[in-house]
């Protein structure tokens, strides 16, 4: 049985700070404005996850990683934000 790599403290907290930045980066370049809808916020995590799928299939060599980091941050940006406008009660339905 193997064993995988553990991650440190650090590398979660890196990520999460990754995270943050851009976060907040991309709320404001294209605006605070709350989902909806859950559905809207569902659409913005399926499209995020597609774009992530195709990332995936890019060989490291031509930016593979890189771009499946990318995607791996819009996606978490996706859901963050979706779960803060679900909290606000600020989407309809």
């Amino acid at each position: 049985m193997s064993t995988r790599p553990q991650l440190t403290t650090e590398q979660v907290e890196d990520a999460m700070a990754a995270l943050h930045t851009r976060l907040y980066d991309t709320l404001n370049q294209k605006g605070w404005g709350s989902f909806a809808s859950k559905h809207e916020a569902l659409g913005a995590i399926v499209e995020e996850m597609r774009e992530l799928e195709e990332a995936v299939r890019v060989r490291p060599a031509l930016g593979g990683n890189s771009k499946v980091r990318h995607e791996l941050l819009d996606l978490a940006i996706a859901a963050v934000f979706a779960v803060a406008c679900l909290d606000a009660k600020t989407m309809d339905w």
